[in-house]
């Protein structure tokens, strides 16, 4: 069988070819840079939004503090220091600790602890449930 190609021929078809592959090479090559770009413009994005939705979750707690120890010092005369404060959640762990503190306490009470005392509070009620003085001698 007959070529029905000539060389000259063979050798345009295989010179197009080539330039062919070599642009969708590049095709190619462009779309994974684009690709990588909008990948990192993404993750960028997706990081803002995690730090700032930190930020306003610290602002959010800290205004919750603020309003909890302003209700705190409606109903008793507190140290001007910045406290520690948490939520109790686990009563019976608190209980086996200092069953005397944490009688009264329930699940959600606050633990307000300033330098040198400790305070339950039920916010909901604007009540304290205990107090105690804390032992700063180290003994």
């Amino acid at each position: 069988m007959e070529n029905p190609f000539t060389k000259k021929e063979a050798k345009q078809t295989q010179k197009n070819f080539k330039e062919f592959s070599n642009k969708n090479q590049l095709v190619v090559k462009k779309t994974y840079v684009v690709l990588a770009a909008v990948i990192m413009i993404a993750l960028f994005g997706f990081s803002l939004i995690s730090i700032y939705s930190n930020v306003f979750s610290d602002k959010n707690k800290v205004e919750e503090e603020l309003t909890t120890i302003e209700k705190l010092s409606k109903i008793l005369l507190i140290p001007v220091e910045a406290p520690t404060i948490g939520e109790i959640n686990d009563i019976e762990t608190l209980k086996k600790g200092n069953p005397e503190f944490y009688k009264n306490a329930q699940k959600g009470d606050k633990l307000i602890l300033f330098k040198e005392i400790a305070v339950i509070f039920r916010e909901e009620l604007n009540l304290i449930v205990n107090m105690a003085a804390i032992d700063t001698s180290g003994k």
